[in-house]
């Protein structure tokens, strides 16, 4: 029996091409995980947040995190997931390890976490690990 696609999503919001990786999930992946790694330089504006709402980053987090998944509810499962840590890819796997994810999708504007590190990622994981591509990318292949 195949099982279904479970895609873990790493979220951006310092970039706006930083959710595009909602953009690459496809009908036969019923589940999504989205990951929001707080402790990472691409959460600054999720802190600004914060800080103007005087609230708790992790409550800014999970109010951010629900406004992303409203664009895919209806469509997937969804569970929202953000981290604290300094070691991006032992977080980012140990999130796709809970979720059962059988791939990762990484924006590629993500910060901080080059082409050695998403290699590193991608030797430790055991599933696939793709980058979703920029905005443009993406409107180019609907025409």
């Amino acid at each position: 029996m195949h099982s279904p696609q479970r895609t873990l999503v790493l979220i951006d919001p310092s970039s706006p091409d930083g959710e595009n990786g909602i953009d690459v999930i496809g009908a036969d992946e019923p589940t999504v995980t989205l990951l929001l790694l707080l402790d990472h330089v691409s959460a600054a504006p999720v802190e600004q947040f914060a800080d103007a709402e005087r609230i708790s980053l992790q409550n800014a987090a999970e109010i951010y995190l629900q406004q992303v998944a409203d664009r895919v509810q209806g469509r997937h499962v969804v569970d929202l997931v953000s981290t604290v840590g300094h070691d991006y890819v032992g977080e980012i796997l140990h999130a796709a390890r809970r979720s059962r994810a059988t791939r990762i999708v990484v924006p590629w504007t993500m910060p901080g976490l080059g082409a050695n590190a998403v290699a590193h990622l991608a030797d430790l994981s055991d599933v696939p690990v793709r980058f979703a591509p920029p905005l443009a990318a993406l409107s180019r292949r609907g025409s």
